[in-house]
Formats: structure tokens, C-alpha cells, sequence
């Protein structure tokens, strides 16, 4: 029995009860039996009517009862389907919110990696300033020492210009002498001896030039044998053997060594030994001495 029917019967119960008491009432205060059923008759059908419309309003009470009962159900199942629907929604932003948290860390981090690499990047360019302006500066030394260099190597070509001058003039002169100690000898009955001397390849006297004017420099001078040695020039820019080439230095200071005397031929080089001349010390060759059929 549900709640309804609990009380329609409670409301019996109450109406009985009113009844019995009006019809004892009447029992015992009137005396007039007949009235007294009247109006017990009429208070039945009273209590009739008011009981068919207390069950009239009772029913329409449990009508009303169960459509708020069907409605609450109703709206109960729509709550249900909203909160499970605001629930997935939750759920969604949630997952977006923590999607959204990665991505905010990952930007961080690369935003604090682009700064790293922005302050990387500025100590470089300064580093590289730096480097930069200490290079102008060593630039503008060296420019400046390229400039004194410069003018030395300028003032010891001169130099050298004017000490082979002075080699050609002593050359000449030397060559004068002995023309002229020819010309006595000759003169004087020794002139088949100066003759001969002349024309031996050993003697300082002797000079045969290249036809072409050629010039080169010593490439190696042998260990075992100081007068022999190697020179750029050979076959191929008309050195032939037994030629002789003046044999001459500009560095540190410029002298005349004395003359060579080509023993062998090749293509690009020739070996050529130094003519002893008597009574001298004898040159030392280095690397690097010039040759050349004639100094001009």
C-alpha cells in the first residue's frame, strides 16, 4: 500500500470515528428517535459526499502524485543524460587543458632554447667583433711592416744593384788586366803559353758563355764535393757542356763567387764544377746562388 492509500484510509478512519460520535451524541441528547435517525441519515450522506470528495480529491491528489513522480523521473534521466554530456565536456576540456599545458612546456621550453641560442649568437658576434677588430689591427700592422719591409727590400735591391755594379766593374777591370798581361806576355815571347792557358778548361782564364743569355740559380750543392753542383737551367735554355756561367750571390750582401764550368747536360738542369783559381780561397756555394751567362 503506498502512501496514498494510507492516508484515504486514515481519513475513513477519522470520518468513522466523527460518525460514531455525532450518532451517540444524538443517542443520548435527544429523545426523538425518528429525528434523530434523519438526521443521522443526513449526516451520513454528508459524510458520504464529503468522503466520495475527499476520494475525488485523493485520487486526483495520487494522479497529481505520480505525473510529479513521472515528471521528476523524466527530468531526472534528463539531469542524467546533461550531467553525463557536462561530464564528456569536462572530460574534453580537461584533455584540451592538458593539451594545452604540454604545448605551453614545450613553448617554454623552446622559447627559453631560442634565448640560450639568441645569447650564444650575441657572445659570438661579439667574440667575432673582437676578433675582427684585433685582426684590423694586426692587418694594419703587418700593413705597416709590409711597408718598411718593402722599402728595405727596395733599399737592398739598390743596394745589390750597386754591388753588382761594382762585381761587373771589378769583373771588367779584371778582364782588362789580364788582356793586357796577354798583351805583354804575347809581346814579351809568352804568348803561346797564355794561349794555351786560355783555352784550358780548368784555367780561370777560361770563358765560354752560352749563345743565349740565360740566368739560374743553384739547386744543390754536392756534400762530398763543394765545387760540384746542380742548377736550374739546362739543355732546353741553350746550356751546353763545357759553357761557363758566372756564379754570383745578392743576399745578405752582394759578391762575386767566381765562374762554373758546365761538366753535364740535362733538359732542365746541368752539373757544373767550379774553376779553382789559384791562390784563392775557394767560394762555399749555397742553395739558392744565382748563375747566369754573363753579369749584367
Amino acid at each position: 500500500m503506498n502512501a496514498m492509500g494510507k492516508i484515504l484510509v486514515l481519513l475513513n478512519l477519522v470520518f468513522a470515528l466523527l460518525t460514531g460520535a455525532f450518532l451517540l451524541m444524538a443517542y443520548t441528547g435527544r429523545t426523538d428517535w425518528q429525528d434523530e435517525a434523519k438526521n443521522r441519515e443526513g449526516i451520513a450522506r454528508v459524510s458520504t459526499a464529503d468522503a466520495e470528495e475527499l476520494g475525488k480529491t485523493a485520487v486526483r491528489a495520487l494522479a497529481a502524485e505520480r505525473k510529479a513522480r513521472s515528471d521528476l523521473d523524466k527530468q531526472i534521466l534528463t539531469s542524467k543524460d546533461t550531467e553525463n554530456r557536462l561530464h564528456r565536456q569536462i572530460q574534453e576540456a580537461l584533455g584540451a587543458l592538458e593539451q594545452a599545458k604540454t604545448q605551453l612546456n614545450q613553448a617554454t621550453l623552446n622559447a627559453k632554447a631560442s634565448q640560450e641560442e639568441a645569447a650564444r649568437r650575441h657572445d659570438e658576434v661579439k667574440m667575432l667583433g673582437k676578433v675582427i677588430q684585433d685582426r684590423e689591427g694586426t692587418i694594419a700592422e703587418l700593413q705597416k711592416e709590409s711597408s718598411t719591409y718593402r722599402q728595405e727590400l727596395l733599399d737592398a735591391k739598390e743596394k745589390a744593384r750597386v754591388a753588382v755594379d761594382r762585381a761587373k766593374s771589378a769583373l771588367d777591370q779584371v778582364r782588362e788586366l789580364t788582356r793586357k798581361i796577354h798583351q805583354i806576355q804575347t809581346e814579351g815571347g809568352g804568348g803561346g803559353a797564355m794561349v794555351a792557358d786560355a783555352k784550358s778548361k780548368q784555367s780561370p782564364n777560361y770563358e765560354n758563355p752560352p749563345q743565349a743569355d740565360v740566368k739560374g740559380s743553384i739547386l744543390k750543392v754536392v756534400r762530398d764535393d763543394p765545387r760540384l753542383v746542380e742548377i736550374s737551367i739546362g739543355s732546353d735554355h741553350g746550356v751546353r757542356k763545357d759553357n761557363t756561367l758566372e756564379v754570383y750571390r745578392l743576399r745578405p750582401k752582394a759578391e762575386y763567387l767566381g765562374r762554373l764550368l758546365v761538366v753535364d747536360v740535362h733538359h732542365h738542369s746541368a752539373i757544373g764544377r767550379m774553376i779553382r783559381t789559384p791562390g784563392a780561397r775557394p767560394p762555399v756555394l749555397r742553395v739558392g746562388d744565382e748563375v747566369a751567362s754573363r753579369i749584367q
